[in-house]
Parts: C-alpha cells; sequence; structure tokens
C-alpha cells in the first residue's frame, strides 16, 4: 500500500491525499487534537462519506486464491465528533484504474471522537475466478453511507491470511 500511514504529502495540507485518488484531503494531528492519537504519526486523512467523495487506492498487489484479505485502519468522527466509516474492498476492472472499482465486500463501522482501529472489511478468495489475479482495490465508499458523515482515518492498512 502507498503512504497508508498519510505521512507523505506532496501538497500543503488540506490538499489531496498522496497515494490516494479521487477526493478527500489530510491535515496535521496537532491542529486537530483527538484521543487515541498516539503513534499514529503527524498527518492524517479525511473525507464527507455519504456525500459524494470517494478516496481510494489501487494496489499493486494482486488477489490471490484462497486467502482472506482485510482492509482497515485507524478512524474517528470529523469535526463534529461522530462518523459512519464505509470500508470497501473490492478490485480494479481496469489495471490502476480506481474509477474501474468493483466491489466485494462493504462494511460500515460507527465512530466518535476518539481515535480507534476498526476491524474494516474482509473479503475471502475462492479457489478460482474472478478477483483472482486482478488488482486490489479499496475505498471510503462515497454512496454507501445515507447522512453524509466527516470522517477521518489513518494508518490504512491491508492485510492478507491464509
Amino acid at each position: 500500500m502507498l503512504n497508508g500511514t498519510i505521512e507523505t504529502a506532496t501538497t500543503p495540507q488540506f490538499g489531496n491525499i498522496h497515494g490516494f485518488g479521487l477526493a478527500g484531503g489530510w491535515a496535521f494531528h496537532d491542529s486537530n487534537r483527538r484521543d487515541g492519537r498516539s503513534g499514529l504519526g503527524l498527518r492524517f486523512g479525511y473525507c464527507s462519506s455519504g456525500n459524494w467523495e470517494t478516496v481510494a487506492q489501487v494496489l499493486t498487489t494482486r488477489f490471490v486464491a484462497n486467502r482472506l484479505y482485510t482492509f482497515r485502519s485507524y478512524a474517528t468522527g470529523g469535526t463534529d465528533n461522530k462518523g459512519s466509516v464505509p470500508y470497501e474492498i473490492g478490485y480494479a476492472d481496469i489495471d490502476g484504474l480506481p474509477a474501474s472499482f468493483r466491489l466485494l465486500a462493504r462494511q460500515i463501522h460507527a465512530t466518535g471522537s476518539t481515535w480507534v482501529r476498526t476491524a474494516g472489511v474482509s473479503y475471502r478468495t475462492g479457489s478460482t475466478g474472478v478477483p483472482i489475479r486482478k488488482q486490489i482495490a479499496i475505498r471510503f465508499s462515497d454512496t454507501a453511507v445515507a447522512v453524509p458523515s466527516d470522517i477521518w482515518f489513518d494508518n490504512v492498512e491491508v492485510t492478507s491470511a491464509p
């Protein structure tokens, strides 16, 4: 995963998140203090889910057979201290193109005013068929949440286990 810690910045604060596409931005933890941020680094990402903003990344890693893939992060509610974080894992139908995202699994987590590590969303591949050999794609979805919600996220990761 590219810049999962959100520590690489190629734009000024509130600019695009390096390595992630479509929407969202980044900010400094010191400007937005929250309990639970210790160990999360200097920067975090944010977006407005349910308000036509999607933060996405297509990984260079590809799905293989018979594995459990999990996409998760630390998260907290945004400026209003509450939010619904919509995790989606899927694959890129066209290599490297986030807009070609094909959904495999979705999980929405409610958050409060403290940074917490969420369970995220998981998907287990079978022994054959799609998505095997497709690039893993992840996103904080724009349309999965009915009520717009300002969410903050950090230390984004995708793991794989037998």
